[in-house]
Parts: structure tokens; sequence; C-alpha cells
């Protein structure tokens, strides 16, 4: 029998409102380089993973959650560490987030987008 991963998204040990869709992305801080016989060769440093987390229609008080940790690294000068247990992330994050589309007297926030990006890259 195949269990379900629990794919829990947590800044600070407070888990967020289940999400619509998540996307990993990596970014791979490297240089390119042909030589002019032709052959390619790279010059690579490390990786940086970032995450595009979206709602279809997020509450407001969970947003206010999210904007609190946004708010984080203005207010402490450091950033919130986000966690996602089923693949072992643990890490400091930068929080970016969408703007909003209100609905119903500002009640629920349509299409909103929270874009994380590791604040260390990793070899």
């Amino acid at each position: 029998m195949n269990e379900a991963l629990d794919m829990s998204i947590y800044i600070n040990g407070q888990k967020l409102a289940n999400y619509s869709n998540c996307t990993r992305d990596y970014k791979a801080h490297e240089t390119v380089n042909e030589t002019l016989g032709g052959t390619l060769y790279t010059d690579f440093l490390n990786i940086r993973r970032s995450w595009v987390i979206s709602w279809d229609n997020l509450m407001r008080s969970d947003f206010d959650v999210i904007y609190n940790y946004y708010l984080w690294r203005f207010t402490y000068h450091t950033f919130p560490i986000l966690q996602i247990p089923a693949f072992g992330i643990n890490a400091p994050v930068l929080l970016d987030i969408s703007a909003q589309q209100l609905k119903y007297n500002a009640v629920i926030i349509k299409d909103f987008k929270l874009n994380v990006t590791e604040q260390f890259a990793f070899s």
C-alpha cells in the first residue's frame, strides 16, 4: 500500500494553508564557455533552489500569516526558515509575494503566489 507524502509547508514551524500548486526550480550559478576550437566547458559554482507556492483562493487570515513572514526580514534583519519535511528541506529563505486580487470584501485572496528562494546556495 502506497502512503501519500505529507507535502505540508512550514515557515518558522508554522504550517501554511493547503496550497493549490508548488513548483520547484534549481538555478545553477555557472558560466558556459566555448573555446575558439568549438569545445564547451563549464565553470560551475553552486546551485540555488527556489519554489513558487500558489493558492487559487487563500483566506485573508492565512494571507496575513504569510505576509507577516514576508515582513520578517525587514523587522528582524534575517530570513525566516522554510521547512518541507517530505523533502528534508530546512533552510533560511527570501520570501516575495505577488500582487493580491481581493474578493468578497478582502476575505479571499485570489490566485496568490509566494516566491521562495534559498538564502544559501549549495554545491
